[in-house]
């Protein structure tokens, strides 16, 4: 696969904290999406829905924890007007299961397809999966963390330190070794840069940077401090490819780039 290019047009959202949307030119993919309910930015968000409504959805989530999923996206008001809805979900969220067919649920370590994309699943450092996502029909491969994140807590012990490192790198190099084996670039990563790890936020941005080399990585679960995203570009972005966030619902269009 080539590496993202003009031609592609893919436009890329910033929904709040690790929620992301990618537009192409065929298809929505919305990644752990989180507003409160009934919120002003769900209610714009909403609104951007709408003018998509005759593209396919495709709603992912990492996992159950309450930032990355909102039980909302179940209904009728976030589906496709005209094309098909789909959700990819963790199996820690099984129970959703049940109502819905267009529910896929998955566990690290899978490989399978829904609709027009081709899904590989990796690890977390915490709870659920994180998603290497092919779009076939966009010629767009991304990536989306979750939370697979290096998390140095500074209330660790060295020995839990340690494990986290390694629990960390040992998805890294998986992610690093397929990508080397399929000879792909990967267009999008979606990283953790969460302030509360202090002087430690930027361990997994910067292993991502460095080791995996996407054309744009984004950064993930930092809230309202968007103030850490122009800290990392200033600090580690060496070569152009972080992308500096500074509020909800901000859009870029990666096709001009």
């Amino acid at each position: 696969m080539e590496a993202l290019s003009k031609e592609k047009k893919v436009m890329v959202t910033h929904i709040y904290h690790s929620g992301v949307m990618i537009e192409t030119e065929s298809k929505l993919l919305i990644i752990d999406y989180f507003h409160e309910k009934d919120s002003f930015e769900q209610q714009e968000f909403l609104a951007l829905l709408k003018q998509h409504s005759n593209k396919d959805f495709y709603y992912f989530v990492t996992h159950g924890h309450k930032d990355h999923f909102n039980r909302s996206i179940l209904t009728s008001q976030f589906q496709s007007l005209y094309g098909t809805t789909y959700y990819i979900f963790s199996e820690d969220l099984k129970h959703h299961k049940g109502a819905f067919d267009t529910v896929t649920l998955c566990g690290p370590d899978e490989d399978f397809s829904v609709g027009e994309l081709n899904i590989k699943t990796f690890g977390s450092t915490d709870q659920g999966v994180s998603y290497l996502i092919e779009s076939l029909s966009d010629n767009t491969l991304l990536f989306h963390s979750g939370d697979l994140n290096w998390w140095h807590w500074k209330s660790f012990s060295n020995k839990e330190l340690e494990q986290e490192k390694n629990d960390f790198l040992e998805e890294v190099i998986k992610l690093q070794e397929h990508l080397k084996e399929k000879n792909i670039t990967l267009d999008l990563a979606f990283v953790p840069v969460d302030p509360r790890l202090e002087e430690f936020y930027h361990l997994a941005g910067k292993i991502f940077l460095e080791e995996i080399k996407p054309v744009r990585l984004f950064p993930l679960h930092f809230r309202d401090n968007y103030q850490v995203t122009k800290d990392f570009k200033d600090q580690y972005d060496e070569e152009g490819h972080f992308q500096h966030i500074t509020n909800p619902l901000e859009t870029f269009r990666l096709a001009d780039e």
